[in-house]
């Protein structure tokens, strides 16, 4: 590694086990049978909800279960730090999903954007590239607040 390499690694969210033992106490109620069970070390969610459903019938008014999809991927921008390539790339990113790359486009452009995708879509590198882009060119600064 040289002197301006970038290293992507980490992550800023919870694994599923442990998201789960955070809500666990809260979803749980062991004075009533129909308690969550405890949660393995890597559960399904398919043996969660059941429980869910039961203890929440009065408040649940619909439920959509979505199928899944293909993902629809477009190439990196050719504006985009090719330090910023390789790290992605080093971290099996070979290709940005299509939101990413609108988001980059809008962003780049100097106008506001609001991203709304599922979870584990890659919303956190529709604004990441560009915070990094920023902070490699201009020396600028970012700051992150989130609810």
């Amino acid at each position: 590694m040289t002197e301006g390499d970038i290293v992507l690694s980490g992550s800023n969210a919870l694994g599923l086990s442990e998201g789960l033992s955070e809500l666990h106490p809260w979803l749980d109620d062991t004075s009533r049978p129909e308690a969550l069970p405890a949660i393995p070390e890597h559960p399904d969610i398919g043996n969660i909800l059941p429980a869910i459903r039961r203890r929440h019938r009065d408040r649940i008014t619909g439920e959509l279960t979505m199928p899944a999809r293909p993902a629809q991927y477009a190439p990196y921008p050719a504006d985009l730090d090719p330090k910023l390539i390789d790290a992605l790339r080093s971290r099996g990113i070979h290709q940005l999903y299509t939101h990413q790359r609108a988001a980059w486009d809008v962003v780049t452009s100097g106008r506001h954007a609001v991203i709304v995708t599922p979870t584990a879509s890659g919303k956190t590198l529709c604004y990441n590239l560009a915070v990094l882009q920023a902070a490699m060119h201009d020396h600028a600064k970012a700051l992150y607040l989130f609810p």
